[in-house]
């Protein structure tokens, strides 16, 4: 693809190095290597330390929770895209820049009810996807997936720092978010489990979408419908609590889809 892509626009470019482009673009791409490197340490940081207190079987069933999460993430990410296109390109009119809250709400809300939607089926879908013996995973999916929502958030929240290009605080937050992820984790991990693992996921995220979220607002604001966001979070996990009463299906697969449309109806 770089072969490719550099042999079609060698006509129409020339190379030149322009100082003062080089040190805004240093300035602005610096700060995220190790931002970069604390992204990393945040997402494997639990595995980690799960590895050396939790027995292997204890660390499967966490790592099957962990596969909701990672598709609550994908989804988040696929809906956040063009929220931060649309963002560059409209934040700096006025008139368009109204478009962007409720872009985001909208993104968010999409993440909110896969998280949903897999917290409510996770009975079902750990039946299916894995021996009896993994049933203790179901209660650690709403955690991880809400840690997912959680992050979501705090792509939308620093949509400001992007667009300002003002980048020096990142790693700061980003380090905050892994020290809380990590610490409760060595503290707590040897005692308790992975179920401090699934928590300590949700605060490190809850930490980073905070704390990034005030600094973008200081580097370019923007009026993000934080009210809609708390109901319909809230909303969901109400939805959650109320479908888990609901007596299991002998058949997965029906058991899914009466969770699916229960959890709809009862969210919308």
């Amino acid at each position: 693809m770089a072969v490719v892509g550099v042999a079609v626009f060698i006509p129409h470019f020339r190379v030149t190095f322009d100082w003062p482009v080089a040190r805004r673009s240093l300035a602005y791409a610096l700060p995220l290597v190790p931002h970069g490197v604390a992204s990393w340490a945040l997402a494997v940081s639990d595995r980690l330390i799960l590895a050396k207190y939790v027995s292997p079987p204890e660390i499967a069933k966490y790592a099957l929770a962990y596969l909701f999460s990672t598709g609550v993430t994908l989804v988040g990410a696929s809906l956040m895209t063009p929220v931060t296109a649309a963002a560059n390109r409209q934040l700096g009119s006025p008139e368009t820049a109204k478009n962007i809250p409720p872009l985001g709400t909208y993104a968010l809300l999409g993440t909110t009810v896969c998280a949903m939607a897999a917290s409510a089926c996770a009975g079902e879908l750990v039946r299916v996807m894995a021996p009896s013996s993994y049933a203790s995973a179901v209660g650690l999916v709403v955690w991880v997936t809400y840690g997912g929502v959680l992050q979501s958030s705090y792509v939308v929240l620093s949509t400001g720092t992007w667009y300002s290009k003002k980048t020096a605080a990142v790693p700061w937050v980003t380090l905050a978010s892994v020290l809380a992820n990590v610490i409760p984790n060595l503290l707590l991990v040897p005692r308790f489990g992975t179920i401090v693992a699934a928590i300590s996921t949700v605060v490190a995220y809850a930490v980073a979408a905070v704390l990034h979220g005030l600094l973008a607002q200081r580097n370019h604001p923007i009026p993000w419908e934080y009210g809609p966001w708390a109901q319909m979070v809230l909303a969901s996990l109400g939805v959650v609590a109320v479908v888990r009463l609901l007596p299991p299906s002998p058949n997965v697969l029906v058991g899914i889809g009466l969770t699916t449309l229960a959890s709809f109806a009862l969210f919308g």
